[in-house]
């Protein structure tokens, strides 16, 4: 009885906190963008790609997405664009990892444990789509040289970690059972009263 009793709370707690971190709440689809393009420009410039690549905003307001990821030839001057939403690349998935750890009815000493390091992973995925779409676009303009089969390769591995939603919350799932295991809270499987430890 117990055990279910968590799980309908479970289940309460993450609809409830998912549905409110996703409504668009005046500001927050504006401002997360802003700091995704100008986080990805710094770390880009850090690791010495700036001349090569940037984040800048559509010229004009778009209804999918809001970065264009704008790639440059170092030789030829030629220069593309790859678009995409910072919503659905970044915020959405950092969104379900939040809310998954937050339903957890666990003590806060070990949400907030949890916080921090559901945080570092899904922005190493967000991380990881960014690197595999420079990766695509270097390939394609011409910057990286590479054969039409890796060309064909990197396309498919940008599909798989961006082309579709599902990624945006079967990534976040994956990493939040690892959070779960890591801060011990996978305890509750076998041991409900482990909720006060």
């Amino acid at each position: 009885m117990l055990r279910r009793e968590l799980a309908r709370s479970f289940a309460v707690r993450l609809m409830i906190t998912y549905l409110l971190l996703v409504i668009p709440w005046p500001g927050v689809t504006s401002g997360y963008g802003s700091a995704f393009r100008w986080t990805s420009n710094v770390i880009l410039s850090t690791v010495g790609l700036s001349q090569l690549a940037h984040m800048e905003a559509p010229a004009t307001t778009q209804p999918t997405w809001d970065v264009e990821m704008v790639m440059k030839h170092p030789q030829t001057g030629k220069s593309w664009r790859m678009e995409f939403g910072s919503r659905a690349w970044g915020y959405l998935p950092t969104a379900a990892a939040l809310a998954l750890v937050l339903a957890v009815p666990t003590p806060w000493s070990r949400r907030f444990l949890g916080i921090i390091l559901i945080l570092v992973l899904i922005h190493a995925f967000i991380a990881i789509r960014i690197v595999v779409a420079l990766v695509y676009g270097f390939s394609f303009g011409g910057v990286i040289s590479v054969s039409p089969g890796w060309l064909k390769t990197f396309e498919i591995a940008l599909l798989a970690v961006s082309g579709t939603p599902i990624m945006s919350y079967a990534v976040p799932v994956i990493l939040w059972l690892l959070v779960l295991y890591w801060t011990y809270s996978w305890r509750l499987v076998n041991s409900p009263a482990a909720l006060e430890s």
